[in-house]
């Protein structure tokens, strides 16, 4: 049920674009089927066919943020009893709602905590690739003085939450042209004794978005007030994107804001985390 008013939009289903729409039922369709394999399959192959079916969730949940993202009204966060009266009418919607009510989906799910985790990091995924209002250039405010970097881990994390980070802007959060001539951001901080290190680059060196398009595109690690590692995470190809908002120059500021799943290398389960950032750095010579 979370997962079906996960999807941040402003106006009912009768309101909506006819394209945004057919994405939105392609996504959903897509959802039935991890409740009809949980209902069905013994639960070692239920969480094994939930992996093989993530690729395709993943797809369709980036096309419809994709589309959405287009628009900044419809990623109005909604929650009124007509978007819900809407949804209920659509044959996803029932489907769902009937196998949750079944006797073989309730024993295992409830049972197994494998499974609930799965649904959980399915119902994530959306969340990776969905802006909200909030974050859209109009309703963002840049970072505060002396602050390079801000990261909310989201899900079941135990280091879940918002981190933000100090940092020295002429030395430990910097942009620069490096040798390949990408745009490489270096941030290294401090929040109230745990220290972070943060590094990416971008083929552009302008403003613009551009999604994740290496292996270890994006890498964190977060070291706990005893200077151990805390989480390491890495986001990889198709993970997620950075949108660069300002590039002033060498001298000047260069920010944006990173949106993506990442793996925990020092974690205990391969599950993608959702983050969200906003950096701030200095753009100096190298």
């Amino acid at each position: 049920m979370v997962m079906l008013i996960c999807l941040t939009t402003p106006v009912i289903l009768a309101q909506l674009p006819a394209r945004i729409e057919k994405s939105m039922d392609d996504y959903y369709t897509e959802l039935v089927k991890v409740y009809k394999i949980i209902e069905t399959e013994e639960v070692d192959v239920a969480l094994q066919k939930i992996d093989d079916l993530k690729p395709s969730i993943e797809q369709k949940a980036k096309n419809l943020a994709n589309l959405a993202n287009e628009d900044p009204e419809l990623l109005e966060f909604l929650d009124s009893e007509d978007f819900l009266g809407e949804l209920q009418d659509k044959p996803y919607f029932k489907e769902i709602m009937s196998i949750m009510q079944s006797e073989a989906f309730n024993n295992k799910f409830s049972a197994n905590s494998e499974l609930q985790l799965k649904v959980e990091e399915v119902e994530n995924i959306i969340e990776s690739y969905t802006n909200t209002a909030n974050d859209s250039d109009e309703g963002r405010s840049e970072l505060a003085s002396g602050v390079a970097f801000s990261i909310t881990i989201s899900g079941s994390h135990k280091y879940s939450g918002t981190y933000t980070f100090m940092a020295d802007f002429e030395e430990g959060a910097v942009a620069y042209i490096d040798d390949l001539e990408y745009l490489r951001i270096d941030i290294v901080g401090d929040d109230n004794g745990k220290q972070a290190e943060v590094s990416f680059f971008v083929d552009n060196t302008g403003p613009g978005r551009q999604e994740w398009a290496t292996d270890g595109h994006f890498a964190f690690e977060l070291m706990d007030t005893d200077g151990e590692i805390a989480i390491s995470l890495w986001g990889s190809e198709e993970m997620g994107y950075f949108d660069i908002t300002r590039v002033d120059g060498p001298g000047g500021f260069v920010t944006g804001r990173i949106i993506g799943e990442c793996i925990d290398s020092n974690g205990d389960s391969d599950a993608p985390i959702p983050v969200t950032a906003d950096f701030k750095v200095k753009y100096i010579e190298y």
